[in-house]
């Protein structure tokens, strides 16, 4: 399938074709040309001026199209001299000599000036010259060598070479702009656009020409056509000053045409003299080389002198819209600080129009230490701006802030001004809430930190921060060193803080090295002029953890003692090892000991490392025992103790903190508690300790005494004697089996029965009211007593109550 164009391409397509068909129509006519006038190969010349309407052709069509230029060229070159019987052999090497040498200052020029024709650089106008120079001095001898070559005939002199190079080079100069301005334009009279002053000119500038053309050739001298080049010299200097650029690149190309055909018609008056036409036609040549050169470097001036001013007028207008349409109001004033000229943002700003303040002095509107500080800053100029306040028409007075800006001649001076007075308000009302803000800062009951959040340094705390974490001893550490934040809670914080939530946290610090202080923080990001910190606050909540603690322990006191009341152990081995273990939870303690001394031995148990260790020794042996040593204060110290002491562990010094409950009472059983951690204990702790272990000594005296009651118990219920147990009340508690045995009557019969029941009328009143006074005394009293039928010894004894 073809490829389908479009509109823009077809007509691009029909533009392009135009123009390569124009520029052979060029091409052929100036290369035919050129070889009609050649009267001898020698003579001039043999594709002057064709080496313009190449150069320029190449510099206006596309890279693309230089292909179909070059066939072009080729074609146009060889058909006028195939024509003119000119050999084949000698055509091709004029069209390569031509063409390869113009290909070579193209590519030249393309580099260092791709905008040559637009006469946008002077340096441009000179590679110009100097490279078309260049280019016709190597074509000319290309040529030369071509002639040698094929026709077997040397050039004679260097006179030839030379005519030949100046004639090259005075057509490339004058045609090239005129050609691509012609390919560039196409052929276009609109005169009606041309003002009538300048179609004028153009007329008389004509007729000018004309008239030197018609005295020339009128004047019977040989040096006619000189007079004709001297007196063309006015019209030429005047169109390059009126004319627009590519007019005179016509007539630069037709002064040409004119100074050659001169040169040519008069060819009859040195048909005998050939030295003297190639002098005429050198001279001339020359003479339209250097008038090219110097027409091209005044164009190039004049274009960027117009280009100058063009933009000079068009930053003067546009500095004229900024300053008439500028958002801030704006002054110009003279030396005396006379209002020249002022826009109407300043009129806005202060009332009134242009004409108000016009012709008037800008302290007139100052009230008077204003005056004095903008006439000080006016005549220094030592500051870029100064404030001082202005009296509007209104009576209102406004602070206005003055920028002043000298003008090159020192006359004039630009003002621009700024109303500030709102900005002040502001920056008053700024201050001041950055005052409250301080102050709630400085005197917050919460502690507040501004972190660095690179560094971790603290930037910025209050006195409650200062306070809470003494500060003043810390400041060169890092909070997080000081608060003990874990790494990985750490890591999490800053994760959390970094996409804008408020992280919280509780956490506690060392103060002093003694105090243990527990905080919640809450920590947040914050951003200030494009710079982040990290702002932590603080409250204490130490107390509250205190409190927490404590009810956690007496918690834990309370249920290791139903435990230990419950507890079922075989010995007091066994139920020694419990105690320790729950001496352990109830402290949170990192080792625990208990040593119990009982008559014949010392009973030991030591949790350390979550391992029990337990033995019992005899009194002897525990006193080399290590555990005595590790724990010396549990028998040296009188009452209970908390102390800190370093040891050796491990192969390393640490610092333990112990809590002691010492052997005091040298009765049995007595007990002595002692736990280890490596976190600091509190007054708190102790108290807590000593009740704890106050509640074990009790609960092991206990424990001895159920123990005896129960072999007291053994002793009555297995005893061959009747045996009665009564209250005060003299009811009956108990009955011992024998009893039951003896009388008949079982424990459910005589329960909560007074002993009178069991009269059976043979003792005496008497002697019961003897055995009640002994018993009620607090005696033992001894007899008989006959029951129901039965006589039985009987004896009682009032048991002791100790409260």
């Amino acid at each position: 399938m073809g490829k389908v164009l479009s509109e823009d391409q077809i007509e691009n397509s029909r533009t392009s074709k135009f123009s390569l068909a124009l520029f052979f129509v060029l091409y052929i006519a100036t290369v035919a040309g050129a070889r009609y006038f050649s009267f001898e190969t020698e003579k001039i010349s043999p594709f002057w001026p064709a080496s313009g309407v190449l150069l320029a052709a190449l510099y206006y069509f596309k890279k693309s199209d230089h292909p179909a230029v070059y066939i072009l060229a080729f074609i146009g070159h060889v058909i006028p001299h195939l024509v003119g019987n000119v050999p084949l052999e000698t055509t091709v090497l004029y069209a390569f000599a031509n063409i390869f040498t113009s290909s070579l200052q193209f590519i030249f020029l393309s580099k260092y000036c791709p905008t040559l024709i637009y006469l946008d650089k002077l340096s441009d106008i000179l590679l110009f010259v100097i490279s078309s120079l260049v280019k016709s001095a190597l074509a000319a001898i290309l040529g030369a060598i071509a002639i040698y070559l094929l026709l077997g005939k040397a050039i004679d002199s260097f006179q030839v070479i030379q005519l030949w190079t100046l004639a090259e080079w005075s057509g490339i100069l004058l045609a090239t702009p005129a050609i691509y301005t012609l390919l560039n334009r196409g052929i276009k009279l609109n005169i009606v656009n041309i003002p009538t002053g300048k179609l004028i000119e153009g007329f008389l500038v004509a007729f000018y020409l004309v008239g030197v053309t018609m005295t020339a050739q009128l004047q019977e001298s040989e040096q006619r056509e000189f007079l004709f080049k001297y007196l063309s010299l006015p019209a030429l200097v005047w169109s390059l000053f009126r004319f627009k650029v590519h007019t005179n690149f016509y007539l630069l190309m037709g002064l040409a045409f004119l100074v050659n055909g001169v040169l040519i018609e008069n060819l009859g008056i040195y048909g005998f003299r050939e030295h003297e036409y190639k002098t005429a036609v050198i001279d001339s040549n020359l003479f339209l080389s250097v008038i090219a050169a110097i027409s091209l470097f005044i164009l190039s001036s004049l274009n960027l002198q117009a280009r100058t001013l063009k933009i000079m007028s068009g930053d003067k207008l546009k500095l004229k819209n900024m300053f008439e349409n500028a958002p801030v109001p704006y002054a110009i004033l003279d030396k005396d600080s006379q209002i020249i000229e002022c826009n109407d943002e300043f009129c806005d700003l202060l009332g009134g129009d242009k004409t108000f303040y016009q012709n008037k002095n800008i302290l007139d509107f100052m009230d008077n230490d204003g005056k004095m500080t903008f006439e000080l800053y006016f005549e220094q100029e030592s500051e870029p701006e100064t404030e001082v306040k202005f009296i509007k028409n209104n009576k209102e007075i406004v602070q206005i802030r003055i920028r002043v800006k000298k003008g090159m001649t020192g006359e004039n001076h630009y003002c621009s001004f700024e109303n500030i007075t709102e900005k002040r308000m502001f920056e008053a009302a700024a201050r001041e809430a950055q005052q409250r803000y301080r102050y709630l800062f400085d005197h917050s009951p919460e502690g507040i930190l501004v972190v660095d959040p690179v560094s971790k340094k603290i930037l910025e705390s209050n006195l409650a921060a200062d306070k809470m974490l003494n500060l003043k001893q810390k400041s060169s550490q890092e909070l997080n060193k000081i608060i003990k934040i874990p790494k990985d809670i750490e890591t999490r914080m800053f994760h959390v803080v970094e996409r804008g939530d408020v992280f919280s946290h509780s956490t506690e610090a060392l103060v002093n090295g003694v105090s243990r202080l527990f905080f919640q923080i809450s920590v947040s990001m914050v951003l200030l002029d494009t710079k982040s910190f990290i702002v932590y606050i603080f409250r204490d909540i130490t107390d509250q953890k205190k409190s927490e603690r404590v009810k956690r322990l007496n918690r834990l006191r309370l249920e290791s003692m139903l435990r230990l009341k419950e507890n079922t152990s075989g010995n007091n081995l066994e139920l020694l090892g419990e105690i320790t273990g729950e001496t352990l939870l109830v402290t949170e303690a990192e080792e625990a000991g208990a040593i119990c001394y009982d008559e014949k031995e010392i009973l030991v148990t030591h949790w350390r490392d979550e391992v029990l260790l337990s033995g019992a020794f005899r009194y002897d042996e525990f006193n080399s025992n290590h555990v005595k040593a590790e724990w010396a204060e549990l028998f040296s110290e009188s009452k209970p103790y908390r102390l800190s002491k370093e040891f050796k562990r491990g192969g390393r010094t640490v610092t333990g903190h112990f809590l002691g409950y010492p052997y005091t009472v040298h009765s049995h059983p007595a007990i002595a508690l002692g736990v280890l951690s490596f976190s600091d204990y509190e007054d708190s702790d102790l108290d807590h300790f000593s009740l704890y272990a106050e509640s074990i000594k009790n609960l092991l005296s206990k424990n001895v005494a159920e123990m005896e009651n129960q072999y007291l118990l053994l002793a009555v219920q297995q005893s061959s004697a009747s045996i009665v147990i009564t209250d005060l009340e003299g009811k009956i508690r108990y009955l011992n089996p024998k009893f039951e045995e003896v009388s008949g009557y079982s424990f459910a019969e005589l329960r909560n029965q007074n002993p009178r029941v069991l009269k059976s009328g043979e003792t005496s009143s008497i002697e019961y009211k003897q055995m009640w006074e002994t018993l009620s005394a607090g005696g033992m009293w001894k007899g008989y007593s006959i029951i129901k039928e039965k006589m039985a010894n009987f004896s009682g004894s009032q048991p002791r109550y100790r409260r």
